[in-house]
């Protein structure tokens, strides 16, 4: 899942507890599956700490 067609997104992956990313922000699986599953192509969504 990407943010305005930029080369930073949103995927599963391994979380370290570290800053191991490049600018995209790390899911785990559940995680992953929960939020792919609630967005569709083109739904907007915004990404709050």
């Amino acid at each position: 899942m990407r943010f305005s067609f930029s080369a930073f997104g949103l995927h599963q992956g391994a979380l370290p507890g570290y800053a191991a990313s490049h600018g995209c922000i790390r899911l785990t699986h559940e995680g992953a599956r929960h939020l792919f599953g609630k967005l569709q192509v083109g739904d907007y969504a915004v990404v709050q700490p």
